[in-house]
Order: structure tokens, then sequence, then C-alpha cells
């Protein structure tokens, strides 16, 4: 599961920011974030747990182990997560989001995708 997740966090990674570069800016901040839930997913099989696939449960336990809890991460990257996910809600569900936003977005989206894949790596 997890190199499937991780294929699939880097497809989506690449998505957004075609679909950034198109003007596309609803679409990239839905694929940006499709990217990190993919990438939080990756890193919770890769170490040994097994969560039910919804967003909220992955993402809680994703910040509340290794935000929280571990320090893996920066406690900034909590908040880039629930931006992803404000932004894509409001992509898909509101009312859109601007150019800015949308790119905003795909930086967060890029930097928690490295730094996860990093924490990945050191563990294998």
């Amino acid at each position: 599961m997890q190199e499937t997740f991780l294929i699939s966090a880097n497809e989506n990674l690449k998505d957004a920011e075609i679909l950034f570069e198109h003007e596309l800016y609803n679409a990239s901040a839905n694929r940006a974030y499709y990217s990190v839930f993919h990438a939080t997913l990756a890193t919770l099989f890769s170490k040994g747990y097994n969560p039910a696939i919804e967003h909220r449960t992955v993402l809680s336990l994703f910040c509340n182990e290794f935000i929280n809890k571990k320090k893996c991460f920066p406690s900034t990257f909590k908040r880039m997560i629930y931006e992803l996910r404000h932004a894509r809600n409001q992509a898909d569900y509101g009312s859109g989001i601007s150019r800015k936003i949308s790119n905003n977005r795909l930086k967060d989206s890029k930097e928690l995708l490295e730094n996860i894949l990093k924490e990945i790596n050191n563990e294998n």
C-alpha cells in the first residue's frame, strides 16, 4: 500500500502543476491536496499503521503521531495540511479559489511531499 500511495502522491503533484500552468486553479488545489493526502497515507503504512481511508481520520492520525508526538515534522506542517484541505473544499464545493491561493497550496504540497518522502526513505 505504501508504494501505491507514493506513486499516487507524485502523480497528483504533477497533475497539480500542469493544471496550475493551464490556469485551472480549482483543479490544481484539488490535486495538490490529494498529493499530500496520499503521502500521509504512505507515511502511515510505512510506519505500520493501517488506518481507515477517511480524510479526517488519516489527517488527524498523521498530525497527532508525526507532528505532535514524534516531532518528525515541524508544527507548521499541520497548518499547511489543513489549509490544503480547506482550499480543496472551497475549490470543489465552495466559491472557488484564486490564483494566489492555488499557487500557495501548490508550494505547500511540494514542500510537504518532499519532507514526507525524506522521512519515509530514512526508515527504509
